[in-house]
């Protein structure tokens, strides 16, 4: 009603409805007008959730993993990419409060257990949860069932499934199965979509059929040595989860290649790379052309990317042109960049057209002796430099062209981190910089002498540890409430 009704015959019509008249043990009138009046798009989405048991805590994304598996996510307005409607979905479910934050882990939601019941309501007989003290009766009218029994529980209770021929997602859920479980067990099941078995003991020699409408497939967490073959003939597969599989040590043959690595240019055929992608090892790049053909800024779903070097690199020039290469889509909103050898950091960082940058983490840049010029990116919250043992100043370039103009420099940034900068002994201040800026580190910067940027009106927290010669005269900052000074001289 607060979100949706905003006239008073609406409001009417929610007070003269007859569910208000509708009695029931556990579902409360209100919760089911709710239901009731969510977007036809969003009725499906929770009704799935009643495959989870009481209480469950369960993580966003892997909810949306297989809300997208079973194809229940429809667009409620046709110019909204896939991953706007993935996060549409959830955040108007949360924002309803049928989702809600976990109170013991930051990263899980549970539901209430009346909005559970509701689930299970309306699910009807198309979901089923089977608990430890559940009968082994498993319908055949069954689309939706989970499992999740006693720790080392017997296999016995699902040993029914392959009868459930229009079974489109069963899940496991943290149950460690004493017995080993035969991957063959699931094969007859040719309308799965969503198959979760992760930390159980699997079988995987005999496994026959046909998954051609399998979407989602997670083993995290297996003994398993080698994934299954029959991954390469599920031709609708999106989403393969290995998390965790310490013993995995080959994939399967048509999926490998005869090559021991893969190359960087293998990442441009992957248009719809979503997410977060992480590239290590980038000084093996010998062929400046496999970093443009890797086409990171066409990828317009990666939100955070991590690009790191390992070790001395022998060619600064060709690790500068790689890295010029890697430009990432204006979309990014978390870049990190750790080991570079070049001596200088490429044209696009910096950018005022990365404006949906929001944190940045510049690490062992050891060679670069200039920062670039962040200062004009108008949504970072967090930057982080660490380790750039040529820099000597901190100076006009580091806040970009927006330090000659009315803009201020850095205005939106709230946390800076500088550490390990060896040959740093001057920070230029611009004025009007850092209007917002609440926390500032700076951490072993043994020769920093001159000046800290003044008028900081939004700090609240300043460290400075290991800077020996550094002589602090409080910045203007009346919000400040923790302060730690270390080898510092104070005035």
């Amino acid at each position: 009603m607060r979100s949706k009704k905003k006239d008073s015959k609406q409001w009417e019509a929610i007070l003269n409805s007859d569910m208000w008249a509708l009695s029931s043990e556990s579902i409360l009138p209100a919760l089911r007008l709710s239901y009731c009046h969510l977007a036809s798009h969003l009725k499906p989405c929770f009704a799935y959730c009643a495959i989870f048991p009481r209480g469950y805590e369960f993580q966003k994304d892997d909810l949306v993993l297989q809300w997208m598996a079973e194809g229940l996510l429809h667009p409620p307005e046709t110019n909204m990419d896939t991953e706007e409607i993935d996060d549409s979905c959830f955040q108007d479910l949360a924002s309803r409060l049928f989702f809600q934050p976990s109170k013991t882990n930051e990263y899980c939601f549970t539901m209430h257990d009346l909005i559970h019941d509701l689930a299970k309501s309306v699910s009807g007989e198309f979901c089923k949860r089977l608990e430890a003290s559940d009968s082994c009766k498993i319908s055949k009218t069954m689309r939706y069932l989970s499992y999740r029994g006693a720790e080392y529980d017997v296999l016995e209770k699902i040993m029914g499934i392959s009868e459930v021929q229009h079974l489109r997602s069963f899940a496991v859920l943290r149950t460690f199965v004493k017995d080993e479980i035969k991957l063959s067990l699931f094969s007859k099941l040719k309308r799965l979509r969503v198959l979760s078995l992760p930390s159980n003991n699997l079988e995987l020699s005999d496994v026959i059929g046909n998954w051609k409408h399998l979407r989602y497939l997670n083993l995290s967490g297996t003994p398993i040595k080698r994934s299954p073959e029959i991954i390469t003939t599920s031709y609708n597969l999106q989403i393969l989860i290995l998390h965790c599989c310490k013993d995995l040590a080959e994939l399967p043959i048509h999926m490998a290649r005869k090559k021991r690595w893969f190359t960087l240019k293998e990442l441009g055929k992957l248009q719809h790379l979503r997410g977060e992608l992480s590239i290590h090892n980038l000084q093996n790049v010998e062929d400046v052309h496999d970093a443009e053909e890797a086409n990171l800024k066409v990828k317009r779903h990666l939100r955070r990317l991590k690009l790191r070097w390992e070790g001395d690199g022998d060619d600064s020039q060709r690790e500068r042109n790689v890295l010029e290469k890697l430009e990432p889509h204006l979309n990014v909103e978390d870049l990190c960049i750790d080991g570079y050898n070049g001596t200088r950091l490429p044209d696009w960082l910096g950018d005022f057209s990365f404006s949906t940058l929001a944190i940045l983490k510049l690490e062992e840049c050891r060679y670069c002796s200039f920062l670039p010029p962040l200062g004009q990116l108008t949504s970072l919250k967090e930057l982080w430099i660490i380790a750039f043992d040529r820099v000597q100043v901190v100076g006009l370039e580091f806040y970009g062209s927006s330090s000659t103009s009315n803009e201020n420099p850095f205005r939106s940034l709230e946390i800076l981190r500088f550490e390990d900068l060896a040959e740093w002994h001057e920070w230029i201040p611009c004025v009007g910089a850092f209007p917002r800026l609440q926390k500032l580190y700076i951490f072993n910067c043994p020769i920093l002498t001159k000046a800290l940027p003044n008028h900081l009106l939004s700090l609240t927290t300043l460290q400075i540890e290991r800077c020996h010669q550094l002589v602090v005269s409080f910045p203007a900052a009346p919000s400040m409430c923790i302060y730690s000074l270390t080898s510092t001289l104070v005035t």
